[in-house]
């Protein structure tokens, strides 16, 4: 094996040039400056119980300087909080046994439940693939050894990524999310359309309610929202985070203000005025197929609001954009009847107590029949016209 390896406390010691040329694509999440964002604004580190310590792995074997092999985002868990693949029951079994469930090691973009690569790799490597999986499943291992972590889990990763660490004995789990599909439809009109009558009347009669609450609905690119305006979404995010969680949420104000620069052009507030006074926003992302819905807040209760701005708002910038499929977030099972329909997302396990790890395979067995019938389930009722 000819590739040397660094763990880094920060992604900013790794450097752009190397963390991009193995997470090339144009999904924002995975980009250099908004997991820098996500340090530099305060939302990791070990305090926030998100301990940074990223992986890079070179290859100097034919080259009188390292050559970047691949990068892995990586974290050190003190917790199960924004992660959204959620293990907090294996937690409560290891306390139950008298032993420590924390700290984990976590591949996955924070507080995002957005499936993506977990390890980069360059396009020079590409042909190393399982070369390098096995090597980094090693120092994955090594790390978990050395931080007496319980388990390593790489969250929403790719199904191709899921496979191979299926074959080098991690645990395969999946999940069930809702996404919205663009099937040729030029106007929200269409894709009413498209469904039987009873919901097209209902998501009707939603989106006359809110107008009817006098709302003006704005959408303002992510290099253009003003710093009066992300301070106004950033009280909303706040404000819904303390009513439904009791705490004021995952992430800093610094960090909504930094999405202008960091991911000026894959960004989007959608903001909801009532009297000029902003009183609900949305946050969206882009990439060149897909919308993702991430957050959401508001200062007040008005009649259906939140699916507007984080569903219909979000379907109307699809069409606007040409994309192709909407990703609104996790769980969320009425969005069923609003035409959003299941996709599974994947997880990848390492669990290091023999007994463990065989109960949460059983656990993850009965869980995946579950899904299953979940899925199908969530097929038959979606609200869509019958051909024929």
């Amino acid at each position: 094996m000819s590739f040397s390896h660094s763990f880094h406390s920060n992604i900013s010691s790794i450097g752009k040039a190397r963390w991009q040329a193995c997470f090339s694509g144009s999904q924002p999440f995975l980009r250099f400056d908004l997991l820098a964002l996500l340090e530099d604004s305060d939302c990791l580190g070990a305090e926030a119980g998100w301990q940074v310590c990223h992986l890079l792995v070179e290859d100097q074997t034919e080259h009188p300087e390292a050559q970047t092999v691949a990068c892995i985002p990586l974290y050190i868990k003190s917790h199960s909080y924004g992660e959204y693949l959620f293990d907090w029951s294996w937690a409560d079994a290891y306390e139950q046994h008298g032993i420590a469930y924390y700290p984990k090691i976590v591949s996955a973009v924070p507080f995002t439940p957005v499936t993506g690569q977990r390890i980069g790799i360059a396009a020079e490597y590409l042909e190393r693939q399982q070369e390098i999986y096995t090597y980094v499943s090693a120092l994955i291992s090594a790390l978990a050894k050395q931080t007496k972590a319980q388990t390593a889990q790489l969250l929403f990763l790719s199904e191709s990524e899921k496979h191979q660490l299926t074959d080098l004995k991690w645990l395969p789990r999946s999940d069930v999310q809702y996404h919205w599909f663009n099937r040729d439809y030029q106007t929200f009109d269409d894709f009413l359309a498209a469904l039987n009558a009873r919901k097209r009347k209902s998501i009707a009669k939603e989106r006359n309610a809110v107008a009817s609450h006098q709302i003006t609905i704005k959408v303002v690119e992510a290099s253009e929202v003003t710093p009066q305006q992300w301070q106004a979404f950033y009280h909303c995010y706040r404000a819904t985070y303390a009513k439904r969680s009791g705490h004021g949420g995952y992430l800093s104000e610094e960090f909504f203000h930094g999405l202008s620069q960091a991911v000026s052009t894959q960004c989007f507030l959608v903001l909801a005025e009532s009297d000029e006074n902003i009183v609900a926003g949305s946050l969206f992302f882009a990439d060149d197929k897909q919308l993702y819905g991430r957050y959401w807040g508001a200062l007040a209760d008005f009649s259906f609001l939140h699916f507007e701005l984080c569903y219909y708002q979000g379907i109307e910038l699809c069409l606007a954009k040409g994309l192709q499929q909407f990703n609104a977030g996790a769980q969320g099972q009425h969005k069923i009847k609003r035409g959003f329909e299941p996709v599974y997302v994947h997880g990848s396990y390492q669990i290091f107590h023999p007994s463990f790890r065989a109960a949460i395979d059983d656990f993850l067995g009965q869980e995946s029949v579950h899904n299953k019938a979940h899925f199908d389930a969530a097929m038959n009722a979606l609200p869509y016209r019958k051909e024929g």
